[in-house]
């Protein structure tokens, strides 16, 4: 059964890649709602996490499309250099180094270091379809591959498992799914314009992204001076959120 089962997803795959087009079944999902740990008021509804609980055969699809855009991503350098999660060789362990290499730099010179820390709220939820289209076109991926995309994030639809109750399927018009394995290498092109505003030619910052989380720091010879450098990089963050549906936390640790 192994061999004639694998030839038959390989089929599938190919089919879905082919005709640029997901079945309904794989864009249907299950959506358990998970207490986020340590939130003291659970009546709040951002101290819950939406899990989207999706088709196997359809997130095996999505993974080998992940691994195509991970490797396309490092083959031509599409991504930023410090944008780190869902790549090869760059983990958490990589974007720590790459921030306390540069804050010891900068004390090997005594120098100041100072550090701003943004996390975006409900990252993958808020990632507005079309613009990440644009993203993806602008930056070569291949159309065959963006129309997959489109169709990949298009009618997608589930049910909400809340405290043992499950509600009736309902439509969801915006983001990607929070579970899927394609959603964190596609958020990473997503963010890849605000890791680059994070890390400008004239200012002496560096951004260090992991998925949804961006660390500036900024080196210099007084806390004052790298604080208005970091105030400057931080609003054209904002205007960069505006643009693109997203919405900082600064109320997370």
């Amino acid at each position: 059964m192994g061999e004639p089962l694998v030839r038959a997803m390989q089929n599938l795959a190919q089919a879905c890649w082919d005709w640029q087009y997901v079945p309904e079944a794989f864009r249907t999902a299950r959506t358990v709602v998970l207490r986020k740990p340590g939130k003291g008021d659970y009546s709040q509804a951002k101290a819950w996490r939406p899990i989207a609980l999706l088709n196997t055969l359809g997130k095996i699809i999505e993974a080998i499309t992940a691994r195509y855009l991970q490797d396309l991503a490092e083959r031509y350098n599409l991504l930023p250099e410090t944008q780190m999660g869902a790549r090869k060789n760059r983990s958490t362990e990589t974007a720590l180094d790459l921030l306390l290499s540069q804050i010891r730099a900068t004390w090997q010179v005594e120098g100041v270091a100072t550090v701003l820390s943004m996390d975006m709220s409900g990252a993958f939820d808020h990632v507005v379809r079309e613009r990440l289209i644009y993203i993806l076109r602008k930056k070569g991926v291949p159309e065959g591959v963006i129309g997959w995309i489109r169709s990949f994030m298009t009618d997608r639809s589930t049910t909400m498992l809340f405290d043992g109750q499950e509600s009736r399927p309902r439509k969801v018009a915006a983001g990607i799914p929070q579970g899927s394995p394609i959603s964190p290498i596609l958020f990473l092109f997503y963010n890849s314009e605000l890791i680059d505003i994070c890390n400008p030619q004239d200012v002496r910052v560096q951004g260090i992204g992991f998925v949804d989380d961006v660390n500036l720091v900024a080196w210099g010879a007084t806390t004052r001076g790298n604080c208005d450098n970091l105030e400057r990089l931080h609003q054209r963050c904002l205007e960069w959120a505006g643009r693109h549906g997203a919405k900082f936390a600064p109320e997370k640790p």
